[in-house]
């Protein structure tokens, strides 16, 4: 299942991987290894945030998705499932039933 995921970084541990110079290593290897289908980098609250679509195969697969950021960033995570084009099409025939 695809989801939206968006990690906020805390400005002391944003800071703190910056000036240690492992925000990067960190950051592409764990871009590497869950492989998201969009990324980008923006600023809210004032903290460092990524947003990025994932797809996750099953659920015993989270681990893989959430515990690189909570532990090695101190991330703060909001998850959200999404739909793209070809899966909403999909939706199709359940709208339909709402129309009767």
């Amino acid at each position: 299942m695809k989801f939206l995921i968006k990690a906020r970084i805390p400005v002391e541990a944003g800071n703190k991987s910056i000036k240690d110079g492992s925000l990067f290593t960190k950051m592409n290897e764990y871009f590497a290894r869950v492989k998201p289908e969009a990324l980008y980098f923006t600023i809210t609250g004032g903290q460092r945030t990524i947003v990025f679509v994932v797809d996750v195969p099953s659920a015993d697969k989270l681990p893989e998705y959430t515990e690189a950021l909570w532990i090695g960033l101190n991330a703060e995570l909001y998850w959200v499932p999404v739909a793209d084009q070809k899966e909403f099409a999909k939706a199709e025939a359940y709208f339909a039933t709402l129309r009767k």
